[in-house]
């Protein structure tokens, strides 16, 4: 029985990375409540789950999330409201061509626009990762957050769709929320961002190595 229910056992193991998930979760959604605050909110969960892939489970910290948090908030609020008042532009800009234009027009506008959304949100995935990683911020960073969008613009198509799979709840019934309630404020956010985490992980460690070397 202790294989199964023991502290080093899988299920126990599994038990304790769900806590974990759950708790960044909820200090993510408390820490966006401002909505300005968010991109450091983003910032402080990158590096808990970075944390989480280097050292397994049973690594977060309460008390780190938020000294990310609020190491983060000087670049990140920023950065982040910039994003989100351009990415509201983009979707108005979408709407209005799919309302007046049409065939080869139509098509073309839309893909300037989904390319430039995907662009912003590579940004501001590596900005916060950085912003997550370094200890003082400088605009350079900005400029190999966008950079680093365009280089590694397939896994940022990818992390995007994970990223956005989280305003599906926007899609549902009243109803079906309530009943999601609990997984929204539990895992929600949390878990495609530990998968999105992982992946940006393999693709910057050996672009930026300076970035990891605490680690090694």
């Amino acid at each position: 029985m202790k294989r199964f229910f023991g502290t080093d056992s899988p299920l126990f193991r599994f038990m304790t990375i769900l806590l974990e998930l759950a708790e960044i979760n909820l200090l993510f959604i408390l820490c966006s409540l401002p909505v300005v605050t968010m991109g450091a909110s983003y910032a402080a969960m990158t590096d808990s789950m970075n944390e989480m892939h280097v050292h397994g489970e049973g690594c977060f910290s309460a008390k780190r999330f938020f000294q990310v948090f609020k190491k983060s908030l000087k670049p990140m609020i920023p950065i982040g409201t910039v994003i989100l008042v351009c990415c509201i532009g983009l979707g108005f800009n979408v709407n209005y061509v799919l309302k007046t234009m049409e065939g080869t027009g139509r098509i073309l506008f839309c893909g300037i626009y989904v390319v430039l959304f995907l662009i912003l949100s590579g940004i501001f995935q590596y900005s916060a990762f950085i912003a997550a990683k370094t200890e003082k911020w400088n605009k350079d960073e900005l400029k190999n957050s966008f950079l680093l969008a365009l280089a590694k613009f397939p896994l940022v198509i990818l992390t995007t769709l994970l990223t956005a799979s989280v305003l599906s709840v926007l899609m549902m019934s009243v109803s079906l929320m309530l009943r999601m309630l609990p997984l929204i404020l539990l895992f929600w956010f949390s878990c495609p961002a530990y998968v999105c985490v992982g992946l940006h992980r393999r693709a910057l460690k050996p672009l930026l190595p300076e970035l990891f070397s605490e680690e090694d």
